[in-house]
């Protein structure tokens, strides 16, 4: 009988064959059990235009920020979901308002981290990623496709920590936030409900995976 072999794939290939090939699961859980006491975090910090300026309108007056109006800009333009660039630009804008750029982090599309496979080393793609000096984080939304993300982002980080003479991890413990519900069918986050929801669940992952970082890099 022929031995039939699963060859690796770039992470955007992968299908639910490779997380049972891989024994990785996805579960689902509430918010609340996800964030925590931080699943509902204030927006009052943003410019109140940004959390209920309609889809598709313009906002020239003279007393709405330049910073509001080109990320209003940005969200317009995104709503074709042709222009996968113009989406991720308005990813990166959207991690920015939220404060994910801190110090020694920057918002950027490359590089990515290496993945191994058998007898070869590539790069794994990525739409937004965090690049904290002198390492480096990962996120990519599709569930299937993150899978590959996280184990590459495992695999540098463990080189980095080798590099340090510090101890490599034995367990991957992924907490990535994929936000499946109650995004609208059409408007995304040109609706102002979702609009609102996805920036606070935004802003309790930026938290919780500051959290794990931290953890990971000691």
């Amino acid at each position: 009988m022929a031995n039939l072999i699963r060859s690796s794939k770039p992470g955007r290939n992968w299908t639910a064959g490779e997380l049972l090939a891989y024994n990785i699961t996805v579960e689902v859980m509430q918010p609340e059990a996800f964030f925590g006491p931080e699943a509902n975090p204030s927006l009052d910090n943003l410019d109140p235009k940004i959390l209920t300026a309609p889809a598709g309108v313009e906002l020239e007056s003279p007393d709405v920020s330049d910073y509001t109006t080109r990320y209003l800009h940005y969200l317009n333009h995104a709503a074709d979901v042709r222009q996968e660039k113009v989406i991720d630009g308005f990813a990166k804008e959207t991690l920015d308002l939220l404060g994910f750029s801190e110090r020694n982090i920057l918002l950027g599309s490359s590089p990515s981290p290496y993945a191994a496979r058998p007898k070869e080393v590539e790069r794994t793609q990525s739409d937004v990623c965090l690049l904290h000096h002198p390492n480096l984080l990962e996120d990519k939304t599709p569930i299937i496709s993150s899978g590959a993300q996280v184990i590459a982002a495992f695999q540098f980080n463990n080189a980095r920590r080798k590099s340090l003479g510090r101890a490599s991890l034995l367990i991957i413990h992924d907490k990535s936030l994929h936000h499946d519900s109650p995004c609208p069918a059409t408007d995304g986050m040109g609706d102002i409900e979702y609009r609102r929801l996805a920036l606070q669940r935004f802003l309790s992952f930026k938290k919780l995976a500051k959290s794990h970082w931290e953890a990971i890099s000691r």
